[in-house]
């Protein structure tokens, strides 16, 4: 659940003009914990979190998205 969470989080942030500085030791923190969880996150998970068919599908977009904007 936590991965559906932060992934909402970070398209929100993106929708509304998120930036982090790679500066900021606030905003590496949130970047270590968000690779922390979307490490630990499986498909069979979300499943089991009740996340299926299209909203699983969009889900898997929208945190690889989330990956290739903040964790590369």
């Amino acid at each position: 659940m936590n991965a559906v969470l932060q992934t909402a989080i970070y398209i929100e942030g993106v929708r509304r003009g998120l930036v982090l500085s790679k500066d900021s030791l606030y905003a590496q923190e949130m970047l270590e914990l968000l690779a922390d969880i979307y490490g630990k996150c499986a498909v069979q998970e979300l499943v089991e979190a009740g996340v299926s068919g299209e909203d699983l599908e969009r889900l898997k977009l929208e945190m690889d998205f989330v990956r290739e904007k903040f964790l590369k």
